[in-house]
C-alpha cells in the first residue's frame, strides 16, 4: 500500500536546499509502522481555550481562573475589558452585541452572539504575539489585540462535530503552534521547520526594532531578513493586483519534509484546507526565538489513538514532522523537529 502524506497547506516557492546537520534519523518506535497513512488538516486561527477551554480532563478556563489578568501596555490592570472591536468592517468599530464593560477575564461569547454569527478578525501577527504573551505573563492580549476585549471570548465547544471527534479520540492540551505569528510562518515551519528569508527586501516591507527587538514600526520582514507575516510568494497563484515582483516572497532553498519523503520514496500530496482569539491560559514554553506560540487545539484520530485520553505532553507543529520522519526514518530538518515530542504517546501501538 502506497504511503500518502496530506497537507493543508497555502505555500508555495520551498525547494531543496541544505540540509540540516544532524542526519540520524530519530529512534524507531516498536509498532509504529502500523501507521500507513499521515494525514494533516490544518485549520486556522483558534487557540485552545476559545474552542476547548471548557473540555473535560483538558487543562483548560477552570485553570486560569484568577490568574493573568489583562493590563494595558504600561502593564496597569484593566478595571474591565477594553470594549470589543468588530474589525470586519471597514471602518473598526466597536461591536454594540457586546457590554462595554465585561469583568476582566475569560466570558463566553454566545450569550452575546451565537456560534454561527460572525465577530471581529483578531491579529495574529510575528510582533504582536510577543508582546501578547508578555514573557510568559499571557496579560496583554487585550491591550495588543485590534478587537480588544473580544480576544478573551471563548465558546462551549462541546455544540461542535470536531468536539465529538475529541472525545472519541485524543486530545492535546498541550500543543502549541512552532513559531510566533500567524498561519503563514506556521504552514512553513509545518514543512520544513524553518523560517523563509527575504535578503534585501524593500524597505517598505522591513519592520524597524528597537535595542530590545521590541517593534517600532511593523512590517513582513525582520530586519534580519526573515519574513514573519503574510506574503505572497514569487509563485502562483498570487494576487494578480501585485505586479511588482519585489513585493512578493523570493524562491527559498530549505530542505522539506516533501524532499526527505521524496528522496526515501514515499508519496506525498498539498491541497488547502474561522472566528480568532488569542490564549489566555497555558504560557508557551520557551524554546527558540521563532517560538513556540500560544496553545492551539489538536486532535489526534486514528485506529490506534488512544480512546478518550487527553494527551498532556508537550507538542508544537514540528511534532508532526517528527512523528512522520520517525515513522518512515527520515533526519530532522531542524533542531526544532530534532528535539520536538513525536505524538506516540497519543497512539496505543501495542
Amino acid at each position: 500500500m502506497r504511503r500518502i502524506w496530506s497537507l493543508t497547506s497555502c505555500l508555495a516557492g520551498l525547494s531543496v536546499g541544505q540540509a540540516y546537520a544532524q542526519s540520524t534519523p530519530p529512534a524507531p518506535v516498536p509498532g509504529l509502522d502500523k501507521l500507513q497513512h499521515i494525514i494533516v488538516l490544518y485549520l486556522e486561527n483558534r487557540s485552545f481555550d476559545n474552542l476547548y477551554g471548557l473540555f473535560p480532563g483538558a487543562e483548560g478556563l477552570e485553570s486560569a481562573k484568577g490568574v493573568s489578568l489583562q493590563v494595558d501596555r504600561n502593564g496597569k490592570v484593566f478595571a474591565t475589558l477594553p470594549p470589543v472591536v468588530n474589525t470586519s468592517i471597514k471602518p473598526s468599530a466597536v461591536d454594540p452585541r457586546f457590554p462595554a464593560d465585561l469583568p476582566n477575564a475569560p466570558f463566553g461569547v454566545e450569550q452575546y452572539v451565537a456560534l454561527d454569527k460572525p465577530t471581529g478578525d483578531l491579529v495574529h501577527r510575528w510582533y504582536q504575539e510577543q508582546e501578547q504573551i508578555d514573557g510568559g505573563k499571557m496579560d496583554k492580549f487585550a491591550a495588543v489585540s485590534d478587537a480588544k476585549g473580544l480576544v478573551m471570548g471563548y465558546y462551549d465547544g462541546s455544540a461542535l462535530p470536531m468536539w465529538k471527534i475529541a472525545k472519541e479520540n485524543v486530545l492535546a492540551d498541550h500543543f502549541f503552534h512552532a513559531a510566533f505569528g500567524g498561519s503563514f510562518l506556521n504552514h512553513i515551519w509545518l514543512v520544513c521547520a524553518c523560517s523563509p528569508r527575504y535578503d534585501e527586501a524593500p524597505a517598505t516591507l522591513i519592520a524597524t526594532e528597537d535595542a530590545r527587538g521590541h517593534m517600532v514600526k511593523d512590517g513582513a520582514v525582520t530586519p534580519d531578513g526573515y519574513a514573519v507575516n503574510t506574503i505572497q510568494s514569487v509563485y502562483m497563484p498570487h494576487s494578480p493586483a501585485i505586479t511588482d515582483e519585489t513585493k512578493l516572497l523570493p524562491p527559498q532553498t530549505q530542505l522539506t519534509i516533501g524532499d526527505r519523503l521524496s528522496a526515501k520514496g514515499v508519496s506525498w500530496d498539498p491541497g488547502y484546507a474561522d472566528v480568532l482569539t488569542g490564549d489566555q491560559n497555558v504560557a508557551p514554553p520557551a524554546v527558540d526565538k521563532w517560538g513556540p506560540g500560544t496553545r492551539i487545539p489538536t486532535i489526534i484520530v486514528s485506529p490506534f489513538a488512544k480512546r478518550g485520553f487527553v494527551d498532556h505532553t508537550r507538542y508544537d507543529t514540528t511534532s508532526i514532522l517528527k512523528l512522520i520522519e520517525t515513522r518512515f526514518q527520515l533526519p530532522p530538518l531542524s533542531s526544532r523537529d530534532a528535539g520536538a515530542n513525536d505524538l506516540t504517546n497519543a497512539l496505543e501501538l501495542h
